[in-house]
């Protein structure tokens, strides 16, 4: 489904703050529309549990309560 598609592969690969060049407190990354104005931005002003939020998903509350073996991922607590 996402094969090939590269901001999945920078998840997997573990490789956003290299590839996009970002960091904690960096101003972000923004696509731009035609006259070069900010049209949307991620990691704008990000933590450093920001960044790792963006590696690993969060378990829905749903799928916890079926399964109360199931704990949330460290950097969702």
């Amino acid at each position: 489904m996402a094969e090939g598609k590269r901001s999945f592969d920078l998840r997997r690969w573990r490789r956003i703050e290299k590839a996009w060049n970002v960091s904690p407190g960096c101003s972000g990354i923004y696509v731009l529309d035609t006259h070069g104005a900010k049209k949307q931005g991620w990691f704008i002003n990000p933590t450093s549990r920001d960044l790792e939020r963006a590696y690993i998903f969060k378990i829905p509350q749903s799928e916890r309560d079926r399964n109360p073996n199931l704990t949330q991922n460290r950097p969702w607590l």
